[in-house]
């Protein structure tokens, strides 16, 4: 998306913008936690709708939940810190003279220190397709994440706090109300804090779902997650990473420590529309074909034999092709 918009783009008013650019809005806080409430998240959504991106500006001890880092990425936003004379973007080593260079400053190289992590995370990535739109349950795929991951949710809500207690069919419910526009859901848990995206086409009802929970998992758990998941609904994709983070689950403007793949699965239909080569994989011991034998779903799994996790995963994206892999992961078709 360029910075130029015309002029007939409409104009966005709301009481926490602070400054206005070409093509941006900037708002700025010194909360410690930033979280996605009802006006921050409303603010995002008529940005994107008149064509405009938001930079939130804040302290460098500022932490954000995860549903705010997740809206903002959705939206295209970005998050700088002040450092010196400018500013920081969150999360890299980049510097910046200012607002106008938040979308176009080039990534640097750096030897930033990380912030101390006390605590082990997985995050879980799953995005599901329903034929039959009467099995749709929303959050059913994160109650499974959940479980796997020896945690239980605790409530939903539109924005934080999610106020509302953890039910599946008042989420589905309001969820369908929406349709066939996107819904968004925040969810969260004791050791949990998640985001749920559900819309309606004519192919069916699809969810995407992610979630970081507090605890790690090894990659047989990650594994034995994706067979999970794969009764649960349609999976088109999911992916289970090993990371580290704050014992809150909050975010940090510092760079994040390296995350570390455990599992992912791909679902019958881009193995259908793409037919990945497998056998390679499959005798190394990273892949496995569940389910139907006709429309096989492919398990992979990193870490669990003599290879380090990230040679495993680099292995099967040598096999499948990265161009393809984000194609398929995209949902396109040869």
């Amino acid at each position: 998306m360029s910075d130029t918009v015309a002029d007939a783009t409409p104009a966005v008013t709301h009481p926490l913008i602070e400054e206005m650019g070409d093509g941006f809005l900037v708002i700025r806080s010194t909360a410690r936690i930033l979280h996605l409430s009802a006006l921050r998240s409303g603010l995002l959504a008529d940005a994107g709708a008149a064509a405009k991106r938001v930079l939130i500006v804040t302290p460098p001890q500022t932490r954000l939940t995860f549903a705010m880092l997740q809206a903002l990425r959705l939206f295209d936003g970005r998050w700088a810190v002040s450092a010196g004379d400018g500013l920081r973007l969150a999360g890299t080593d980049t510097l910046i003279a200012g607002p106008s260079e938040a979308w176009t400053a080039a990534a640097a190289a750096g030897e930033r220190r990380r912030d101390g992590a006390s605590a082990a995370w997985t995050q879980v990535t799953v995005s599901a397709r329903y034929v039959d739109a009467s099995a749709f349950e929303a959050g059913r795929v994160a109650e499974v994440v959940a479980s796997e991951t020896g945690t239980r949710l605790e409530g939903w809500g539109a924005v934080e706090p999610a106020a509302s207690d953890w039910s599946p069919r008042g989420m589905t419910e309001w969820v369908r109300r929406r349709f066939p526009d996107v819904a968004r859901i925040v969810v969260h848990g004791p050791g949990a804090s998640g985001t749920l995206r559900a819309w309606q086409a004519p192919s069916g009802i699809y969810e995407e779902t992610k979630l970081v929970v507090r605890g790690a998992i090894p990659a047989e758990g990650a594994a034995r997650l994706m067979r999970r998941l794969h009764g649960v609904a349609q999976i088109q994709f999911a992916f289970a990473v090993a990371m580290a983070g704050a014992e809150d689950l909050t975010f940090s403007a510092d760079p994040p420590h390296a995350v570390e793949p455990r599992a992912a699965l791909v679902g019958p239909r881009a193995v259908r529309d793409w037919a990945f080569p497998t056998a390679g994989l499959e005798a190394a011991g990273v892949l496995t074909r569940i389910g139907h034998p006709r429309t096989p779903s492919l398990l992979l799994q990193f870490g669990s034999g003599p290879a380090p996790a990230w040679a495993d995963l680099e292995t099967a994206l040598r096999a499948f092709g990265p161009e393809t892999v984000v194609s398929a992961l995209a949902g396109e078709t040869p």
